[in-house]
Formats: C-alpha cells, sequence, structure tokens
C-alpha cells in the first residue's frame, strides 16, 4: 500500500519504488458486500500459528504455496522469515495479514490515488512477472506520470530471483532523488 500511502502524504515521501506492483485491485464490485462479510467474519476468529518441525520444512511449505519461486528463494523465505518456537520454528509475520481485507478500491480510485502520488516513481518488474491486462496496466502508469520502468530477468519475485541487481536498481534511484 505503498501507493496510498505516498498519495496521502506526499511531504513525506521522496522517491517511491514498486517491484511487480500498480496498485491494489479491490477485485469486481459486485463482491464488494461479501469481501465485506468475510473481513467482518475473519475479525474475532483466533489467530493459528502453524508450528513447522524445522526450517526446510517451512521452505518446504512456502514452495508449496508459492509456485513461483524458486527452491533457494523459498528456504530464504523460510530461514529469514521464521522464529525458532517450542517444538520448532514458525513465520514471524503477522498472520492478520492472511486475512480479507476490508479496504478495497475500484479501477477509477485506484487512477485518483496513482494521480495524486508527486514524487518520482519507479517501477521494476520481473520479465514473466506482472500479470497486468496492458489496458490497465498503461492506464496505470499514465497516472503515475509514466515513471522509470525496469525490467529484470525474474518471476513476480525478482527481488528474491534477483536480489542484488534489484537492490542496485532501487538504490541508484533513491540516490539520485535524495534531498541534498
Amino acid at each position: 500500500m505503498s501507493i496510498c500511502y505516498a498519495a496521502a502524504r506526499p511531504d513525506r515521501v521522496k522517491s517511491l519504488t514498486l517491484i511487480e506492483s500498480l496498485g491494489t485491485s479491490g477485485g469486481e464490485p459486485a463482491r464488494s458486500v461479501e469481501r465485506l462479510k468475510d473481513f467482518a467474519d475473519e475479525l474475532f476468529k483466533p489467530v493459528r500459528r502453524r508450528v513447522y518441525a524445522s526450517v526446510e520444512e517451512a521452505g518446504t511449505r512456502v514452495a508449496e504455496a508459492n509456485s513461483s519461486y524458486s527452491p533457494a528463494a523459498a528456504q530464504h523465505m523460510a530461514k529469514f522469515g521464521t522464529v525458532a518456537v517450542e517444538g520448532g520454528v514458525t513465520f514471524r509475520a503477522d498472520p492478520l495479514l492472511k486475512r480479507t481485507s476490508g479496504m478495497s478500491f475500484d479501477e477509477q480510485q485506484v487512477l485518483a490515488i496513482c494521480a495524486a502520488v508527486k514524487c518520482p516513481v519507479q517501477v521494476i518488474h520481473g520479465s514473466h512477472g506482472m500479470m497486468l491486462d496492458d489496458a490497465v496496466m498503461n492506464a496505470r502508469l499514465a497516472a503515475l506520470g509514466n515513471p522509470r520502468v525496469s525490467a529484470i530477468e525474474g518471476s513476480h519475485h525478482v527481488h528474491l530471483d534477483q536480489p542484488a541487481m534489484v537492490a542496485q536498481v532501487v538504490a541508484k534511484f533513491v540516490e539520485q532523488h535524495a534531498p541534498p
């Protein structure tokens, strides 16, 4: 939701790098009420953290749940994304992030949010990653002021496929737009 923050607080954001993202999608408007019901139903469900016997087992689960991750990326996520607990490891991520969001925007709202971003923007995408409809993608890029776009060999998880390359592109952009 970095686009939303940059739009809402333009005085606090000097530059914005989007990796494999051009904003959120609330889905079909007809599903709005169902989405809100799902959100409300999940509010009071107990938070469950699954315990894995080992980091390797957690990595196997990451790979199963994310078919675009390479085996090395899945193990990396498990190694650095878990914490030891009694009986094994569990993921550090807030389990509430896996719940249905009550916030959604239609395409016109997304475009308005993109247009409110005032800082320089760059978009990094994997060469076989981002899968937005061309018309949607082009409209969002135009609303963002036609940002710098960099394609790097990789998938939707290009930052895991090519971490050094992505870091280099991000660092260069931040340096170019850092305050004096």
